[in-house]
């Protein structure tokens, strides 16, 4: 695991993950773009719900501005398929599921959820 956060402006890892239709995507396929890659830590919980939504609701404003913006979180195909259809999600959601680039980014920590400790994805841009 990697000792420091990933600073804006830094490139990002290199990685292949398959995305919300199941294709598998790697950084060269955004290359010439500038990337936003948000982090969150589960599909359909109220704060990733709200931040997913303010991305797709001013995609277009990142779009004129030269930005693709791209999901990354720890949940599989199917569960990134119906939180994009559930929220008419319109950008790509990776699938880190073996957390690779989560900790690659040393986005992982210990966490609290319902009671019940684990190590899940910090929220991050």
């Amino acid at each position: 695991m990697t000792e420091e956060v990933l600073k804006v402006g830094e490139p990002a890892p290199d990685f292949a993950l398959k995305d919300d239709h199941g294709c598998v995507r790697t950084l060269k396929d955004f290359q010439g773009r500038k990337l936003i890659l948000y982090f969150y830590p589960e599909d359909e919980t109220p704060g990733c719900t709200i931040e997913a939504q303010g991305f797709r609701d001013h995609l277009e404003d990142f779009a004129r501005a030269g930005w693709q913006v791209v999901g990354v979180s720890n949940d599989d195909v199917a569960a990134h398929c119906g939180f994009r259809d559930h929220h008419g999600l319109n950008f790509p959601l990776l699938c880190d599921v073996d957390r690779t680039l989560s900790n690659d980014c040393a986005l992982m920590s210990e966490q609290v959820k319902d009671g019940k400790t684990r190590i899940r994805i910090n929220r991050s841009t």
